[in-house]
């Protein structure tokens, strides 16, 4: 199927704001935004912040927003910088419910422009980014999202600490484990549609005048990513694919994608293509988020080459990069 909505995203910065300024490419908001503005400017404001991060990982992140509650990921030493700089594209704050020395080092000193502040044990606190000391109870989160619900939230957490309330829709939860893929710390809820992403972010230098953010707000993200998903619907040729790799994993053991996980797969590709990706490239980058994950503890070590090969076999050559680096990124943290 060729979708009148793919473009190809250029590395250039200048033609990245060209093209989101293109408000025909896709649906657009009230505001004029479309996903590939957001996309786009995600990537410049992060290049510009000190991180690279290229077009599609940008994809990868609102497409995982508009698919899961939860995202897994390995630590690193850019992962606080970088949701701390997510949640400022976004105006809103990130709550971290443990943080590294270096972090800390640099909240003392004003580093993250002054808007940092730690939270106290009396619930007070101003500024974009509330540090959350260790083993405090992450219920406070949920409510102050509750209570700020035009705004995007997401709560960091090392612990594994989910509250057991219910959860506001406008609240997500990056979860850093020792070990990657779907834990069972995760609620079984939110585990259903959990996504494992590897951001392989890098430093830059940071840029002296920054690209004003979108600022784009929770209504407006729900709205974009909604309209994605009657504009950019998947062909039918292409979930077959998906078919094969879940085939390949019963063949292992018993399995097969819930429901709940097939729609998400399907928010997660239309997106994806909305924010300027292809059908190829967004069925690549969901089995890879969404789909191996799930499939990569039922195989031996050593037989990952089956995968591999099944993998560009389907997709096609040159088509499962996404797919092929997520085996690697799963052996390498997980023990």
């Amino acid at each position: 199927m060729t979708n009148p909505n793919n473009k190809n995203v250029s590395a250039n910065e200048e033609a990245w704001k060209a093209q989101s300024n293109d408000s025909s490419l896709v649906q657009t908001d009230t505001d004029g935004l479309n996903l590939i503005a957001v996309a786009n400017r995600l990537a410049i404001f992060m290049k510009e912040s000190g991180l690279t991060v290229e077009p599609s990982q940008a994809r990868t992140v609102l497409s995982t927003m508009h698919a899961s509650r939860v995202v897994v990921l390995s630590d690193t030493a850019e992962m606080e910088d970088f949701f701390t700089q997510l949640c400022l594209f976004f105006g809103t704050s990130v709550f971290m419910d443990k943080q590294t020395p270096a972090f800390l080092k640099k909240a003392a000193a004003g580093g993250l422009d002054n808007v940092l502040s730690v939270y106290t044990e009396d619930g007070t606190a101003n500024g974009n980014v509330i540090v959350w000391n260790t083993g405090s109870s992450m219920v406070n989160v949920a409510c102050n999202a509750a209570q700020n619900s035009p705004f995007i939230h997401i709560a960091v957490t090392r612990e594994g600490v989910f509250p057991n309330i219910k959860r506001p829709p406008n609240l997500w939860f990056i979860y850093v484990p020792q070990d990657i893929g779907i834990s069972d710390k995760i609620p079984l809820r939110l585990a259903e549609t959990a996504s494992v992403i590897d951001l392989h972010l890098r430093r830059t230098k940071e840029s002296q005048v920054k690209t004003p953010p979108p600022r784009l707000d929770f209504a407006q993200f729900v709205k974009l990513a909604h309209s994605s998903e009657q504009m950019c619907a998947v062909d039918e040729t292409m979930w077959k694919k998906v078919d094969k790799i879940e085939d390949y994993a019963n063949t292992i053991a018993p399995y097969s994608i819930p429901n709940k996980l097939w729609r998400a797969i399907e928010r997660y590709i239309s997106v994806y293509i909305a924010c300027g990706g292809s059908e190829a490239e967004g069925i690549d980058s969901a089995l890879a988020v969404m789909v191996l994950p799930r499939i990569m503890p039922m195989i031996k070590t050593g037989a990952d080459s089956d995968l591999a090969f099944l993998l560009e076999k389907t997709l096609g050559e040159g088509n499962a990069s996404a797919a092929l680096s997520a085996i690697k990124y799963y052996r390498r943290n997980t023990k």
